[in-house]
């Protein structure tokens, strides 16, 4: 299965930027790949907050634990 958030996924759709190279990489590499979407940083806060960190990057794995609380806390 590919990630479920894909229909509106700010990455998956490339509303991120002039970034496309990278889109399609990230794309490859966690949205459309059944073994690793969970590993996808915008995710996991997704499925913690209900809320995609809107710049965050699939492949920002560090300091997840402080961007779920400031989007919890609503500083997002």
């Amino acid at each position: 299965m590919s990630c479920p958030m894909v229909g509106g996924c700010a990455v998956f759709n490339d509303k991120m930027g002039a970034m496309p190279s990278m889109a399609n990489i990230f794309k490859k590499k966690f949205c459309n790949n059944d073994d690793n979407f969970e590993n996808c940083a915008r995710y996991i806060v997704k499925q913690a907050t209900g809320v995609a960190h809107p710049s965050l990057m699939p492949n920002q794995n560090e300091n997840l634990d402080a961007v779920i609380a400031d989007v919890k806390a609503g500083k997002v």
